[in-house]
């Protein structure tokens, strides 16, 4: 039954850690649906464009970095950042801003949007040194300096032609205006609804290679934190396995990839610590068989520490909803998964009957009738048998396991098991 337990259980964490790095790997990174771009036979302007979601990191810094490499190297026209980040975790802004303030031959552009953005005047640098930069709506105009208001990544797009740098006008398409004025490419298009610019442009979008992007995902708060509780308590289920599997395995990954991304965080270690001496308070009263003050001392700690383990300036906060998944989790582990495991593990003949049925324990104090007992240099829940009252340190002897509760009665007057009758005998 045990083994049995234990190959299923193993089963759900490999599904757990594979569906973890699925996740991480193809979280979205190119940009929105609404960027639909159209293309025409007309000589259209070749655009690569990168699109910059969460904090500007250091996975962040290198794509943009290599992917303006990559566009003076084909001779691209414009390039554009579409910038929705909130916050700097690592990466070096000035050095940003340098390269693309030295990018000669090419136009440089930059769209803070969509309008939902909390933007982080931490990325000013890079703005200020782009030729053209665009905003969403006027709030971000008026926190960016943005000298273009456009709503959508399109209508920036739109919104750059006839600009002007060194000479260079860009081309982006045809407005209603042009079609109207009938100017060279522009007088056989045709609008459709309420459509106001036909764009003729070539884009080309980059975007995070899958490692990079699951060491992006990693530069969390939320997710951080919540791979060290997870982490935590994958390795106090594999404690209680007994024995070193795929829990103990993903236990380690999480804590591992938890460090990598609480490295570029400013974290409060003493919050981290916080967290987990709460989640060992948990564990204490798994060990005692049952929710007792530590579990509540862990309900308190681990949110405490949660919220606090990053910086609550700026946005690199751990949200209150993060805090309180990251908290319903531990106590599903804790109330849930490893009773259940050690409910089974204790209860099964070849523990639990074979081995414990008829020592001699100590009581941990009274046992009346319900108490603690030590039995194998650990402590055990225990109830008396017939509510028989046994004094604190008094020997008892095991007579009956349900679940991790041992039953016990008295060791004067104990009946006799049937295991010493057979052994009498030889």
């Amino acid at each position: 039954m045990l083994s049995y337990l234990r190959r299923n259980l193993q089963k759900c964490f490999a599904l757990f850690l594979i569906s973890l790095f699925v996740v991480a790997l193809f979280i979205p990174q190119a940009a929105n649906a609404d960027d639909g771009l159209d293309k025409d036979t007309i000589e259209p302007t070749r655009i690569t464009s990168v699109h910059i979601g969460g904090m500007l990191d250091v996975h962040n810094e290198s794509l943009i970095l290599s992917t303006l490499k990559s566009s003076l190297k084909d001779g691209d026209e414009v390039f554009i950042i579409q910038l929705d980040s909130d916050a700097v975790a690592g990466a070096d802004v000035a050095n940003v801003a340098k390269k693309i303030e030295e990018a000669k031959g090419i136009i440089t552009a930059i769209w803070v949007g969509p309008a939902s953005v909390v933007y982080s005047k931490d990325l000013q640098p890079i703005l200020d040194a782009s030729d053209f930069v665009g905003a969403a709506d006027t709030r971000l105009q008026k926190k960016t300096g943005a000298s273009i208001k456009a709503s959508s990544f399109r209508e920036f797009i739109a919104a750059l032609d006839s600009k002007k740098k060194d000479g260079n006008t860009i081309n982006t398409g045809c407005s209603k205006s042009e079609v109207k004025k009938k100017e060279t490419g522009c007088e056989d298009l045709k609008f459709e609804g309420r459509e106001k610019f036909k764009l003729t442009v070539a884009p080309k979008f980059e975007k995070l290679s899958p490692i990079a992007n699951l060491g992006h995902a990693l530069i969390s708060p939320s997710f951080a934190v919540g791979l060290l509780v997870l982490g935590l308590c994958l390795l106090a289920f594999e404690f209680y396995a007994a024995s070193v599997g795929v829990a103990g395995i993903a236990g380690i990954l999480s804590l591992i990839m938890s460090i990598y991304g609480l490295g570029y965080l400013p974290t409060n270690w003493w919050a981290i610590a916080i967290v987990v001496i709460g989640v060992l308070a948990m564990v204490i009263d798994v060990q005692a068989g049952g929710i007792g003050f530590y579990t509540i001392l862990g309900v308190v700690l681990v949110p405490l520490g949660t919220l606090f383990a990053t910086s609550r300036s700026d946005n690199f906060g751990t949200s209150i909803s993060g805090t309180l998944i990251i908290l319903v989790m531990a106590l599903l582990f804790m109330t849930g998964a490893i009773p259940s495991l050690i409910r089974t593990r204790f209860g099964t003949p070849t523990i639990g009957r074979e081995d414990f049925i008829g020592e001699e324990a100590i009581a941990d104090g009274d046992v009346d009738p319900e108490g603690n007992v030590k039995l194998r240099g650990a402590s055990w829940k225990a109830r008396t048998n017939h509510s028989t009252p046994i004094k604190d340190g008094e020997k008892c002897k095991v007579i009956k396991i349900e679940g991790i509760i041992l039953e016990v009665e008295p060791l004067v007057g104990a009946a006799r098991d049937h295991r010493e009758g057979r052994s009498s005998k030889k």
